[in-house]
């Protein structure tokens, strides 16, 4: 079965699970800080006339802290951990994470930072144990970062 945007939590958990102390959507009541809290926000699919070939999910990660710095600190340990995020991560094939937003906030006595993750992955089945490969639409410097959709 193809995975969907709906279950790109689990990839999201599985990337997030070293920092300790990450929840979907909601920390428990009384967690320690800092603390990690993650959720989708959105997700859609991308397809050709062949059919659907990928899915972009735009993930929310949150850090709270008691001190400014250190929730600063994990958030940029998160960013990086999630920007050189490729490849099979819980059965999807991710091929490429990146920051599009962040925010920060003082709430409830915590400093929270606000990121906003777009997550591309392939949403075809793999064929031989061959991952499917991003398209190019025809044009090699399609997926080359300053190019133009």
């Amino acid at each position: 079965m193809r995975k969907s945007t709906i279950r790109i939590g689990e990839a999201i958990y599985s990337i997030l699970k070293p920092f300790k102390r990450v929840y979907p959507l909601v920390a428990d009541e009384g967690t320690n800080f800092p603390f990690v809290v993650y959720g989708r926000n959105s997700g859609y699919s991308q397809s050709d006339k062949d059919g659907i070939y990928s899915a972009i999910a735009n993930v929310n990660v949150k850090v709270a802290a008691q001190e400014y710095d250190e929730s600063v600190e994990l958030a940029d340990k998160i960013v990086n951990e999630m920007e050189k995020t490729v490849g099979d991560v819980q059965g999807f094939n991710i091929w490429q994470i990146r920051m599009i937003d962040s925010n920060e906030v003082f709430f409830e006595n915590a400093f929270i930072q606000e990121m906003q993750f777009q997550v591309e992955f392939s949403t075809t089945e793999y064929v031989n144990n061959s991952k499917p490969e991003k398209p190019n639409h025809g044009n090699p410097d399609f997926n080359k970062p300053n190019h133009k959709h």
